[in-house]
Parts: C-alpha cells; structure tokens; sequence
C-alpha cells in the first residue's frame, strides 16, 4: 500500500466569485506558480499550463519512488488582470494584453531543491 499525503486545499471561500469584496484568512500554502501576459487562448498560456502540469506531476512521481509517499496535485488556479490603461476602468481590455498567474497546490514539504531537480529532469527530457 502507498501512504498518500494529501496537499491542503484552497479553502472555498479563496476560490469561489463573489459580487462584493471581502477580507479572507489565507492559510499557509505552497503553491508552483507562472505568470505571463497574453490570451488564455494562445501558445504561451497552454505551454505555460504543460509546464506546470509537468513539474507538479514530476514532483508527485520522483517522490513517491524515492519515498513511497503520493500526493494529489492541486486544481489550477488562475488569475487575469489589466494594467496601464484599461485598469480601474471597467472596461475589457484586448486579451492579448491580459497578465496572469496560474498555480497548483504542492505539499507544504516541497523544497526548491526538489523543485529545481524537477525542472532539470523535464528539460533535459523534453531535449
């Protein structure tokens, strides 16, 4: 049997739309994370996505080898914003202009050693 170590989830009240601002507690939280600007329709966004996709699941594989312990991969998470011109306006900006951050949830024990391991193993098989 594989001995599962669950990551924490985002709690509903950081992820859920609501019509009005509010204050939230975050909670300690590890999260991969990218940032980029452009259409979530384009190249870079759905290779930005693969690649995190790629290191989470690295990390949840090298660890379950070396360990024997597994990991769920958190759901991705992501942000849109405006900046220059259109922010504060109201109005919606070109999505080729949009910045973003998409992230996934990791156990609170992941290194950047691990991480970076991670990476270096996916380039160099990736070529």
């Amino acid at each position: 049997m594989v001995a599962s170590v669950p990551t924490t989830p985002a709690p509903r009240e950081l992820t859920r739309a609501t019509r009005l601002p509010d204050v939230v507690e975050v909670p300690h939280r590890l999260v991969l994370a990218l940032s980029g600007e452009g259409s979530p329709d384009s190249a870079e966004f759905s290779a930005s996505i693969g690649a995190l996709y790629g290191v989470a699941y690295g990390l949840k594989f090298r660890r379950k080898k070396a360990t024997g312990w597994d990991f769920k991969v958190g759901p991705l998470v992501g942000v849109w914003w405006a900046e220059g011109e259109y922010a504060g306006t109201g109005q919606v900006p070109p999505r080729d202009t949009w910045r973003w951050t998409v992230q996934l949830d990791v156990p609170l024990d992941v290194t950047w050693i691990d991480v970076r391991e991670t990476i270096k193993a996916a380039v160099s098989k990736r070529g």
